[in-house]
């Protein structure tokens, strides 16, 4: 009786122990999980920085160099601050067009805002750099060359453009912005879904690769379209196995080799470790406009034209949907958008030289119709 009293004493301690171990490394998941919900401008710690010069770019509108209607471009004020946005930023062929900042802080022009509707475009032009550079082949390549987890799955003969253009067929995950504004503990019912979602674990744990790594197919790729942040993410896994490099290492040093505009905040999992690629992204509302205009000139240092241009086309599945790129229906000339319907947006008009942006927290409507005034304005421009 005594020695199946001490196998079941150890036994039970043996149990605690691994129980406390897996809840110690777990730690940083359960700590980002109690601090929920972040407040609009927040972002978890570890955080990396990729710094440039000076953000200056849209500090001042030189109203010499105004060639847009000003009665559009104070429509498009008024629309942005009717729907609660921070900012909104208009370029025209180059020239600053429009500077608004609805916050109240001074040097708002400085201050790092949410640009989640970035971070996955950023994936498809460090991707693009990394195939520049001969470090990957070919876009239709199967993934499991560089994940080799997946070799004889159904999973490694997804392609890297399929992952980009949103057709992988892998399971959708999570709304980064309704996690992010949860109270996980509010309804103790639901945390063991909550703690074991993929999606929420590619959002708050600790170890992104690896999360990625283990979602599954919901579909045959290439059939469908779904976003999915797990896609951008596993494109960043490769374009750091593929170069050797991190990821926030090879964008610094080959995207903005010639200088940044202002300053990224890319959120990580953990010291060292991988950043969020599918959100979560702060910057210079200087940084933002540097970007968004590079695609649309074509002209960001590392990338070709060739690729910029391929950027805007869309899959057999969504013939709207190009790299991380999205063109709206109905709209002459075309309109690519860089984001969802929260959070702010960019939108690009190559034909028209035309780049907007507008910055607003996570829980904001994106005002999707502020272009309008604006391609009025042009097509007006352009009869003249």
């Amino acid at each position: 009786m005594r020695r199946l009293l001490t196998f079941f004493t150890t036994g039970v301690l043996l149990l605690m122990s691994l129980g406390i171990g897996l809840f110690t490394a777990d730690l940083p998941f359960w700590r980002r999980a109690i601090d929920l919900p972040l407040a609009a401008n927040e972002s978890y710690v570890p955080t990396t920085l990729i710094a440039g010069h000076m953000g200056t770019l849209v500090a001042d509108v030189d109203s010499q160099r105004v060639t847009l209607d000003r009665t559009a471009l104070e429509t498009v004020t008024e629309q942005s601050r009717a729907a609660g946005a921070d900012a909104v930023l208009v370029m025209h062929h180059g020239s600053l067009q429009l500077a608004r900042y609805y916050t109240g802080e001074p040097d708002s022009y400085f201050l790092r805002r949410p640009a989640d509707f970035l971070a996955r475009t950023l994936v498809a032009l460090a991707v693009g750099i990394a195939q520049a550079e001969g470090r990957i082949d070919s876009l239709d390549t199967p993934v499991s060359k560089w994940l080799t987890e997946w070799e004889g799955e159904s999973r490694g003969a997804i392609t890297l453009r399929q992952l980009l253009n949103e057709t992988s067929g892998l399971e959708t995950g999570v709304d980064a912005a309704e996690v992010l504004g949860s109270r996980p503990f509010a309804n103790i019912s639901r945390l063991p879904k909550f703690a074991t979602s993929r999606g929420v674990r590619l959002l708050l744990g600790n170890d992104f690769e690896s999360t990625a790594l283990g979602f599954q197919l919901e579909h045959e790729p290439g059939g469908f379209f779904n976003l999915s942040p797990v896609n951008a993410q596993l494109a960043a896994v490769i374009v750091e196995r593929a170069t050797g490099l991190d990821y926030e290492r090879f964008i610094a040093d080959k995207l903005f080799a010639g200088g940044l505009d202002g300053t990224l905040e890319l959120q990580m999992d953990r010291r060292s470790g991988m950043p969020a690629v599918h959100c979560c992204l702060r910057a210079e509302p200087a940084a933002i406009l540097h970007i968004v205009e590079g695609i649309r000139s074509g002209r960001l240092e590392g990338l070709t034209a060739a690729w910029l241009a391929d950027m805007l086309r869309g899959s057999r599945a969504n013939p709207q949907f190009g790299l991380q790129l999205q063109k709206l229906e109905g709209t002459t000339p075309e309109v690519w958008h860089l984001g969802t319907g929260k959070g702010g947006g960019a939108w690009i008009v190559p034909e028209a030289g035309l780049s907007i942006v507008v910055l607003a927290r996570r829980d904001i409507s994106t005002p999707v119709d502020i272009v309008e005034p604006l391609l009025a304005s042009v097509s007006l421009a352009q009869r003249k």
